[in-house]
């Protein structure tokens, strides 16, 4: 799934199945990703902030330069 530089600010992504998702320099900010599978996605660059992670698989995910 390539979602580079998706505008995603605020979206319900409980439970969502992104797992090896591109998500370069994607926006997330204020996005639910409770229970999120994201093992091994690409989150580069990307804007984590007001992000509710609580439960999501973060295994091999590569979050360098991500907005916390």
């Amino acid at each position: 799934m390539n979602f580079q530089s998706a505008n995603l600010t605020g979206a319900d992504l409980n439970g969502a199945n992104l797992e090896g998702a591109n998500l370069k320099g994607a926006k997330l900010s204020g996005a639910n990703l409770q229970g999120a599978n994201l093992q091994r996605a690409y989150l580069r660059e990307v804007d984590l902030r007001e992000t509710d992670l609580t439960g999501a698989k973060l295994g091999g995910a590569n979050l360098l330069g991500a907005i916390r």
